[in-house]
C-alpha cells in the first residue's frame, strides 16, 4: 500500500493497522537483512541503513530510521525470541517516492500491540511500552500485523523535523 496523502490522512486518525504494509509499487527492497538474536547484531544493521541513507542523500532521515529500527529490533530480540540465538529477525528497508519505509519481523509469537498501545506509561523510566511510544512520536506512520511480530513504519522524505507531525516537532 502506497502511503498517499490521502492514506497517510487515514493513518492520522487509525495508525495501526492490521493489512499487510509493504507497498506495491515496491518490487524489491533498497535493504534488507536476517539477523540473529543478538544485541550485538543491532548496532551493525542500523549503521548499513544510515550509510545506505547517505548515500541516496537522505542523511537526514538517518536519526530518526536509526532511532526507531534500534528501538524495534531490541523489542523483536528481547522480547518476541526472549534473545533465543537460533531465531531470526527480518529488517527490511523500502525507499518510495515520498518515504521511507522499514520493516521489522520476528519469528516470535507476537503481542497485543493494541492493548500495549492504550497502556502506554507516560513515566519515563518505565521499562515496558517505550518502543511503542517512540514509534508514535517518530514514525509518521506505524502499522503491526494482526499477530503482532511484524511492525512497519514510514518516515516522509520531505519532513520538517525530527519528530513526527503528531509529535512536538523541532523545526
Amino acid at each position: 500500500m502506497k502511503p498517499t496523502k490521502s492514506g497517510l490522512d487515514q493513518s492520522r486518525r487509525n495508525r495501526s493497522s492490521t493489512h499487510h504494509p509493504i507497498p506495491t509499487n515496491v518490487h524489491s527492497p533498497a535493504f534488507h537483512r536476517l539477523i540473529s538474536s543478538h544485541l550485538s547484531e543491532v548496532d551493525p544493521v542500523c549503521q548499513e541503513i544510515k550509510l545506505h541513507l547517505e548515500k541516496i542523500a537522505l542523511k537526514k532521515l538517518g536519526f530518526v530510521t536509526d532511532l526507531l529500527t534500534r528501538e524495534f529490533l531490541n523489542n523483536a530480540i528481547l522480547h518476541g525470541h526472549c534473545q533465543i540465538a537460533d531465531k531470526k529477525v527480518s529488517v527490511c528497508m523500502m525507499i518510495g517516492r515520498k518515504w521511507v519505509c522499514v520493516q521489522i519481523t520476528d519469528q516470535g509469537p507476537g503481542f497485543n500491540w493494541r492493548q500495549a498501545r492504550r497502556e502506554v506509561s507516560p513515566d519515563d523510566m518505565a521499562t515496558c511500552g517505550r518502543g511503542i511510544r517512540i514509534g508514535f512520536a517518530y514514525a509518521d506512520r506505524i502499522t503491526f500485523n494482526r499477530k503482532g511480530n511484524r511492525v512497519s513504519f514510514w518516515i516522509l522524505k520531505d519532513r520538517k523535523g525530527v519528530l513526527s507531525h503528531h509529535g512536538k516537532s523541532h523545526h
